[in-house]
């Protein structure tokens, strides 16, 4: 596809998007303001958000579909949601705008509208954990400056430690490592070769009192 026919599909569909956009903000169930931004697609897609954080693609998805003039509506789930749900319909491209908006509102927009809320809480959940994993972190390095986390590790919620330097300045009395669990709330501690003395203190500090007899 050449640059002119490629400026002339992102027209075609930054027209489509600014026409359906529009013709969903007439629904009486929704509040307005649906905006459209144009996907640089070799088949021609656009993207129209609204503020409560719905999205809908609007694409060819293949030559196929381009082809046979059927376009591919599809709700976009959160950035950083896991699950695998899946929202879309297909409709006829030639259609006119307060069709598809029609259609769009009939037969997808219930659907994935209901589901939303929970997948964006679920992001909301996920990143909470990831912000309590850091600070976990950063709280057992504080206690303990040889405890470096993984590079690799973009949780920043496992590292090691040594005994030997390992070209870090720090040092430990024994080598192991630390990976904190997914609510921050506690960690796995693997230590290596510890003195009896500090294996001592350190099982020392993890006894409970006996547990009362039941009266």
């Amino acid at each position: 596809m050449t640059d002119a026919e490629q400026a002339e599909l992102d027209r075609r569909f930054e027209e489509l998007g600014r026409d359906v956009a529009a013709a969903l903000d007439t629904a009486e169930t929704m509040e307005p303001g649906w905006w459209h931004q144009v996907d640089r697609w070799v088949y021609g897609a656009v993207t129209l958000h609204h503020p409560t954080g719905l999205a809908l693609r609007l694409e060819h998805s293949s030559s196929t579909d381009a082809n046979r003039g059927r376009l591919t509506v599809r709700g976009i789930n959160p950035q950083g949601w896991t699950g695998d749900a899946v929202y879309s319909i297909g409709v006829s491209a030639g259609r006119a705008p307060d069709d598809l908006a029609r259609d769009i509102r009939r037969r997808l927009l219930p659907d994935y509208a209901a589901a939303l809320p929970a997948m964006q809480a679920d992001v909301a959940s996920d990143q909470r954990r990831r912000v309590a994993r850091r600070e976990a972190m950063r709280s057992l390095v504080a206690a303990l400056p040889a405890l470096h986390p993984y590079q690799w590790d973009q949780e920043q919620s496992a590292g090691s430690f040594h005994s030997e330097t390992y070209h870090c300045p720090e040092r430990a009395h024994a080598s192991g490592t630390v990976h904190v669990n997914a609510g921050g709330e506690s960690a796995n501690l693997k230590i290596n070769s510890v003195p009896v003395p500090l294996a001592r203190a350190i099982l020392a500090l993890l006894r409970l009192p006996p547990a009362k007899a039941p009266d």
